[in-house]
């Protein structure tokens, strides 16, 4: 396993800007932006009923 990568710590609005333009998902956790394992875009869709 390696380590994990350094990234800087983002604003809660830039952290959402920069997200919608990834095609994996991560998480904002303090600052800090993680990467999902396992989490595709589609798995976070909602459809409407």
């Amino acid at each position: 396993m390696g380590l994990p990568e350094s990234v800087a710590h983002l604003t809660p609005d830039d952290y959402l800007e920069w997200e919608h333009t990834q095609t994996e998902k991560h998480e904002y956790i303090n600052g800090g932006v993680f990467a999902m394992v396992s989490a595709r875009r589609e798995q976070g869709r909602l459809l409407p009923a």
